[in-house]
């Protein structure tokens, strides 16, 4: 496992940018919006950190 030395997120080309410890540069990450919808039910098997439907 690798730790990381700078991050940022490039918003105009929806890009992640990361340099680990061991890199000498940035390796350029596409970057896809991704998202969880509520389950209105509450029959989701699914479910978040604090036991919480979530989807």
């Amino acid at each position: 496992m690798e730790a990381y030395k700078h991050c940022f997120y490039n918003k105009f080309n929806k890009t992640i940018y990361l340099r680990t410890t061991e890199d000498d540069h940035f390796r350029k990450i596409p970057y896809k919006k991704d998202y969880w919808v509520k389950d209105p039910t509450g029959n989701s098997p699914i479910h978040d950190i604090y036991r919480n439907t979530s989807c």
